[in-house]
């Protein structure tokens, strides 16, 4: 980098020798590592340095720690807070008035000259621990003076005593602190679009860049287990952070001493293993035995033990289990005595009961005295997995048709969480509400593993349908984050007070689609907005979220970033396409016949996953989901939605629940039949309804059948797959 500010060669050398000593106490007192050193190698263009706002020392780290001292974009009104004129005493800064964008000219002027400029877009220090609003100044900035953008991020002074998070974070006085340095980024300055267009555009391309330093601040290369020894030490080992009805407040040291118990004593058994299943609710006790596993470095096969006994044993089968992990109490109370028996003849079956009896008070010490040293004594394990092995199976909702196998690297795993956290601001003092199945990824990734590596506390509860009682869980336990799926929300609201959710902030939809009459009763009945995202297992599991900062009615968000996305062309539809993506958190690959793991790829190469999607992308990068490949019915050569098709009569007769199916059809290719829970729904009624609409005739289901009810997979998705072979039952029954 080269500077034309007018400094004497004394003074230059002075400032030197002070920055190198300040440079040496950060480093000695903060433990200090800067990754990406060599992107400080600029050519002689004007650099905008964009940083986020963790805490007052922020500046002072990148004044020390960058190769040449830089001019510090300042706010007027905060460098006149005395408490501010200590940490902005040493460095060169051009104070600027937000509310006179003119003053930007000064810095523009600056820039264009030479100097480095240093600028944080969020203008403020951050109070959430997460991004914050993105003000325009700083892109308009660089659109002006057609200089580079260098992302820098700056990890771990947010848990210092110099943030402002005090009440919300576990602080320390000297955390480690982590600088990562981007490549510099061309910054697109809009110049043909409108003026208004080309504001959003330029503030939304900053964002993008500030999303990509907070992604690279998160994420760190290791395994699922050395990320829970990490995150106990960053939020403090003896914090309260996990709970279900029968273990209250359970520690971050508790629960990784409860882990190396565990892992010790099945040790013996899983000497020759390299799988192990896990049919288990949502517990403190599928956590415990989830990181057991990953600490002795096998391949955890999450099973589905709400689907019956032949899709459970195709998954056994498939995935090659050696011994499967499980809880007689479980096994009593979900009824399913007969799945474990027939397991049993073919795979050996471990009941945790059974461990728990062999644990001996020696055996507690020695964990709680592993947990201690936990870094060290899981380092000096011999099974450390690498971050892009295998860590998790799990077996697709099947709503469709079978389930595959789906093997997820930790790498996987912990990248998706890296891109999802950081829109949400949920902290120590909230509490997430978990009632969806492990065996689910939204589950296992959003509503187990997320709460872990962020430091916020969760309740494990054991099955979402409880509708009555799960309310109450809210009002009881404080619950400030609730994940579900439009199905169960629907029905918790149906059944709940209005003081039930009075202290939840944030719900997030996902696994079906949020209908608008979920959302309605939501914010009606209790004041809150559910933010709705899209995701699918291959991707572990989050592609896309609505978020407070930036969201969209009708749309699930934009992606996350670096995930690349194409729309592909679908024969027979003349919008939107086939949505594939491709990015560090898709999968390794679906399991074959023989249990390996075939590569993923797709229609577009290696890599590449094809969702079956069909979606629209607006000019802002919002989806819209129009509906499964698989939920289109081909009639006369044309495309029908058969979303469409329920989103019609669903508004029509909102009070009931109603289904289109596609069936074959030998004149036309395909036909659709309606199964409806409104007794006297005549099909006569549903033409009439349709053309109100403006819908064309070929919407209109050819056929319309009553139900008593609509079958719904535990993870909360419809049962399509149950649903067409009754339609072709009752389809035959009429001919």
């Amino acid at each position: 980098m080269r500077s034309t500010r007018n400094k004497s060669a004394l003074y230059r050398a002075f400032e030197e020798l002070f920055r190198s000593g300040l440079r040496m106490l950060l480093k000695i007192l903060f433990r200090v590592r800067v990754e990406g050193e060599e992107h400080f190698q600029l050519s002689q263009d004007p650099t905008l340095i964009v940083c986020n706002h963790t805490s007052l020392l922020d500046g002072v780290m990148l004044y020390a720690f960058l190769p040449e001292a830089p001019v510090f974009l300042v706010n007027k009104t905060t460098a006149e807070v005395w408490y501010f004129k200590i940490f902005l005493f040493p460095i060169s800064k051009l104070l600027i008035d937000d509310l006179h964008p003119m003053t930007l000219k000064k810095a523009v002027k600056q820039l264009v000259a030479g100097d480095p400029i240093v600028v944080f877009p969020e203008g403020r220090i951050t109070t959430t621990g997460v991004l914050m609003k993105i003000y325009d100044g700083p892109a308009m900035l660089a659109a002006k003076s057609g200089a580079k953008i260098m992302p820098i991020g700056i990890e771990g002074l947010q848990h210092s005593r110099f943030s402002y998070l005090k009440s919300t974070s576990h602080l320390k006085t000297l955390p480690p602190v982590k600088i990562t340095v981007s490549a510099p980024e061309i910054f697109e300055p809009h110049d043909n679009l409108p003026v208004k267009t080309r504001r959003v555009r330029r503030s939304r391309t900053m964002f993008e860049i500030m999303q990509k330093i907070s992604l690279k601040n998160t994420y760190e290369n290791e395994n699922l287990f050395e990320s829970l020894i990490r995150s106990a030490n960053k939020h403090g080992e003896s914090t309260p952070i996990i709970s279900d009805p029968n273990n209250p407040k359970v520690t971050y040291r508790s629960l990784i001493a409860r882990a190396f118990i565990l892992s010790e004593f099945l040790e013996p058994d899983l000497l020759a293993v390299s799988r192990v299943g896990i049919l288990l609710p949502s517990t403190v006790a599928a956590a415990t035995a989830f990181f057991a596993l990953q600490h002795q470095g096998k391949e955890v096969v999450l099973l589905n033990f709400s689907g019956g006994i032949t899709p459970l044993m195709k998954a056994v089968s498939i995935s090659k289990i050696e011994l499967v992990i499980t809880s007689s109490t479980f096994m009593d109370v979900a009824g399913i005595h007969e799945e474990i028996s027939t397991i049993g003849k073919s795979t050996k079956v471990v009941f945790l009961e059974d461990v728990k009896e062999r644990i001996t008070p020696k055996a507690k010490l020695k964990g709680l005295a592993l947990s201690l040293l936990a870094k060290y004594s899981d380092q000096t394990h011999r099974n450390n997995p690498e971050p892009d092995q295998c860590a998790v199976i799990l077996f697709t909702s099947g709503s469709e048709g079978s389930p595959k196998g789906v093997a997820l690297s930790h790498a996987n795993i912990l990248k998706n969480y890296a891109q999802a956290q950081i829109l949400i601001s949920i902290n120590k003092r909230d509490q997430v509400l978990n009632v969806l199945p492990i065996f689910h990824a939204f589950g296992l990734v959003v509503g187990l593993i997320t709460p872990l590596l962020k430091g916020t506390p969760s309740y494990q509860y054991p099955s979402p349908l409880h509708y009555r009682k799960i309310p109450e869980i809210c009002y009881q336990q404080n619950i400030s984050c609730l994940l579900g799926t439009n199905t169960f929300l629907a029905n918790y609201a149906k059944y709940a007070s209005e003081y039930d959710f009075y202290n939840v902030k944030w719900v997030l939809s996902g696994a079906e689609k949020l209908m608008q009459s979920t959302k309605d009763l939501w914010q009606s009945r209790f004041g809150v907005r559910i933010f709705e995202g899209y995701g699918v297992t291959e991707a572990s599991p989050v592609l896309a979220v609505n978020h407070p900062l930036y969201h969209r009615e009708n749309t699930v968000g934009k992606l996350l970033p670096n995930i690349e996305h194409r729309v592909m062309d679908v024969d027979g539809l003349t919008e939107g396409g086939e949505l594939a993506v491709k990015g560090p958190n898709i999968m390794l690959g679906y399991l074959n016949a023989n249990g390996e793991v075939s590569p993923t790829s797709g229609k577009l190469g290696l890599g590449w996953y094809d969702t079956g999607d069909i979606v629209e992308v607006d000019d802002d990068g919002f989806i819209a989901i129009i509906g499964r490949q698989k939920r289109f019915a081909k009639i006369g050569g044309e495309m029908v939605s058969l979303a469409t098709i329920e989103n019609f009569v669903q508004d029509t007769w909102p009070e009931f629940e109603h289904v289109a199916v596609a069936l074959e059809d030998l004149q036309r290719g395909e036909q659709i039949v309606l199964l409806t829970t409104k007794v006297d729904l005549q099909r006569s009624e549903l033409i009439e309804a349709g053309r109100k609409r403006g819908l064309a005739p070929i919407y209109f289901a050819k056929k319309v059948f009553y139900i008593d009810e609509v079958p719904y997979l535990p993870t909360g998705k419809i049962n399509h797959s149950s649903l067409k072979q009754l339609a072709v039952e009752l389809t035959s029954d009429v001919h």
